[in-house]
């Protein structure tokens, strides 16, 4: 899947540039504040990877029973067990819910020559965790590589976006109908 995404990058990845020296987003690879080379950090499409990670055989079976796998009450091992959680499926409008679980560490996943990954990954926590956490489920939502930390303001405001604009695709709303 991920080669597919990194074939055709101008479908499915969005490159953001950043000025160090400003910290500020820019449209274009020269700053046009200062006028420095700025880097680049990039988001990759949410939508295609969940449709990829739906579309695999018994997938979408797992997603459903998930959610009505309530073993008792008054014991919480998962977010799915929570309140707001279990309200939200007395209200939903759809038959199947994906919820994501994002993470970054606060280290780099890389470090080589200088240069170190640092990923936003996320995961569809109604897959039991043996599914939604081995790697070709994983969700990547941005990935930062420089020789210094990510500006966070920035970088995981332009995740959140990538994630909000996957939550408001029809795509995505229809695979729950």
């Amino acid at each position: 899947m991920y080669k597919n995404i990194l074939e055709d990058r101008n479908q499915y990845i969005n490159k953001i540039y950043f000025c160090k020296s400003c910290q500020q987003s820019q449209q274009e690879i020269s700053c046009n504040i200062c006028s420095n080379d700025c880097i680049y950090f990039i988001t990759l499409d949410v939508v295609y990877q969940i449709q990829s990670i739906i579309s695999r055989v018994n997938i979408r079976e797992k997603l459903k029973c998930s959610s009505n796998n309530i073993m008792d009450k008054d014991v919480l091992s998962t977010s799915l067990d929570g309140s707001v959680y279990q309200d939200y499926l007395q209200h939903k409008n759809c038959d199947l819910t994906i919820s994501l679980c994002l993470n970054t560490d606060g280290a780099p996943l890389v470090v080589s020559k200088g240069m170190s990954l640092w990923p936003v990954i996320a995961k569809i926590i109604e897959l039991p965790d043996n599914i939604s956490e081995s790697f070709e489920n994983l969700i990547f939502v941005g990935l930062w590589l420089d020789n210094q930390k990510p500006a966070y303001d920035v970088y995981m405001a332009k995740c959140v976006e990538a994630i909000l604009s996957a939550i408001n695709s029809p795509t995505l709303k229809k695979l729950g109908k």
